[in-house]
């Protein structure tokens, strides 16, 4: 019992990972819609011999620091999440759980 008791201990703490990709994954999302978008724009815009890759290449910039500001901000709780997940799943498999026929 006291195994299944630990196992809420180190529960909620894993789960704080969805909270990061709720709180994060929207964002992220739009990011690589216009960094895909730019990469696309920007590929053409280079072969153009007026071509405005320069403007294009601002805004990736600008992109790339909005990664740069979350980055900090969400690796910490992923990976503490991601331990977390390792200790139950170690926990899990030293119960040695059996199925129970008529459950």
């Amino acid at each position: 019992m006291q195994r299944v008791v630990a196992l809420e201990t180190y529960w909620l703490p894993a789960l704080l990972g969805f909270a990061v990709v709720r709180d994060n994954g929207q964002r992220l999302r739009e990011i690589e819609d216009v960094v895909g978008k730019l990469t696309t724009d920007l590929a053409e815009q280079i072969k153009l011999p007026d071509g405005k890759a320069e403007a294009l290449l601002s805004t990736l910039t600008a992109k790339a620091a909005n990664l740069e500001e979350i980055y900090p901000k969400t690796s910490c709780q992923m990976t503490a999440a991601k331990a977390y997940e390792s200790i139950m799943t170690n926990r899990i498999a030293r119960l040695r759980l059996t199925h129970l026929t008529g459950f």
